[in-house]
């Protein structure tokens, strides 16, 4: 392990991911509470493990860099136009009205960003029924994403009783999910994968 200095990170490993620009290696890094320091993705303070591309000098929570979207389709905060992850800093939030400090989603046609928390507050709670995490083999049974319009492939979200699928891309990871290899619901743990709600154990998506 190195310490690095200022930023009060001890570099555990290199990853072979690239980082937001896609110019640069991640890195896996411990951070000291004396130092805290803002997930550049949903502007929390972390500490303890992240995700860190140090040339850049931005760190994020594990969970938010890998379940990042870059594009949201159909949001229901701004749903005429597609809005993209960007780096907006300085740019104020139209949801909230509050300064955007790094990250947020931006739609090109309109000029208008909004906090990457804002949209999904407002994104896990648009479905009122539960989604299914389906695994279809046979490409003829393909079902097409309800999002962005193209085959979903063989996994994906669907909702019965709406008719509705999607890519996880595309909707993020639903909170409560059933699945075809396990009776109770699933609530998705970031350390531990999904565990059953009702029995505790843990469940292979």
């Amino acid at each position: 392990k190195h310490f690095l200095g200022a930023l009060g990170q001890k570099l555990i490993e290199t990853v072979d991911v690239p980082c937001m620009t896609e110019q640069h290696t991640m890195a896996v890094v411990v951070v000291s509470r004396s130092y805290p320091a803002p997930c550049g993705i949903c502007d929390e303070i972390l500490n303890g493990k992240a995700v860190s591309c140090l040339k850049c000098e931005e760190i994020y929570h594990r969970r938010c860099f890998i379940f990042r979207r870059r594009h949201v389709f159909g949001h229901p905060l701004h749903s005429d136009h597609p809005l993209e992850l960007l780096l907006k800093s300085g740019s104020k939030c139209i949801a909230c009205k509050l300064n955007i400090t790094k990250y947020g989603y931006h739609c090109y046609v309109c000029d208008v960003s909004f906090h990457t928390k804002c949209i999904k507050a407002v994104n896990a709670k648009s479905h009122y029924h539960y989604f299914y995490n389906f695994w279809m083999k046979d490409s003829k049974l393909s079902r097409v994403c309800c999002v962005c319009g193209t085959r979903c492939g063989e996994s994906f979200y669907g909702c019965i009783d709406c008719n509705f699928n999607a890519h996880a891309e595309c909707i993020g990871f639903p909170y409560n999910v059933k699945n075809q290899r396990h009776q109770h619901t699933l609530e998705q743990q970031i350390s531990f994968g999904y565990l059953c709600s009702l029995c505790g154990s843990r469940c292979p998506i």
